[in-house]
C-alpha cells in the first residue's frame, strides 16, 4: 500500500494519468431521465479497450461504475492499471474524463520505476486510442497535478 502511495506521489508530477476530452457528434443519444450513468460511458470505454487489446494489453470488459459512467482494467503481470469515466453534459455540451491509477495485491513487491513506466505504457496507449476516434475533440492529457492546477484556474475564472 505504502508502494502504491510513493508511485501515485511520484506520478503526481511525471505520468500523465488524466484525460479530459470533448465529445462533438450532435447525434449521440441522451441519457434517460432515470438512468444514472450516461450510455456514452460504456460506448467509448469499448472503444478503448477494443484499441488497447489490439495494442496488445490484457484488458477487461468495460463495466458500469458506481461512482462513474464506465471502467476497465488493464492487467499487467504484477499489478493492474485502472481506468474510469465519468461523463458530464451541459446545454448540448459532452464533456469526459478518464483518470487511471495503479492497484496492486498488497502481497506483490513492485519496483516503482517499473511500474510508473508500465503505467505510463497504458496511458500512452490510451492517448493514441482517442486520438483516433472520430467524435472527440480538445483532448487533453495531463498530469494530476496539472489536473489541478487547470481545475483551480477554472474555478477562479482564469
Amino acid at each position: 500500500m505504502v508502494a502504491m502511495r510513493e508511485l501515485e506521489a511520484i506520478a503526481a508530477d511525471r505520468v500523465k494519468s488524466r484525460f479530459v476530452f470533448a465529445v462533438t457528434s450532435d447525434s449521440r443519444q441522451k441519457p434517460s431521465l432515470r438512468r444514472f450513468r450516461d450510455p456514452l460511458g460504456p460506448e467509448i470505454c469499448t472503444g478503448l479497450v477494443d484499441a488497447l487489446r489490439k495494442e496488445g494489453f490484457s484488458v477487461r470488459e468495460p463495466k458500469p461504475g458506481r461512482a462513474c459512467d464506465a471502467g476497465f482494467d488493464v492487467i499487467l503481470p504484477d499489478f493492474s492499471v485502472i481506468a474510469v469515466l465519468q461523463v458530464e453534459r451541459d446545454a448540448g455540451f459532452i464533456q469526459c474524463g478518464l483518470l487511471t491509477w495503479c492497484q496492486k495485491p498488497l502481497w506483490r513487491r513492485v519496483s516503482l520505476q517499473a511500474a510508473s513506466d508500465a503505467w505510463a505504457r497504458v496511458c500512452a496507449a490510451i492517448e493514441r486510442a482517442l486520438r483516433q476516434h472520430p467524435d472527440l475533440s480538445s483532448l487533453l492529457w495531463l498530469t494530476s497535478n496539472e489536473d489541478e492546477r487547470r481545475l483551480e484556474k477554472v474555478a477562479h475564472g482564469r
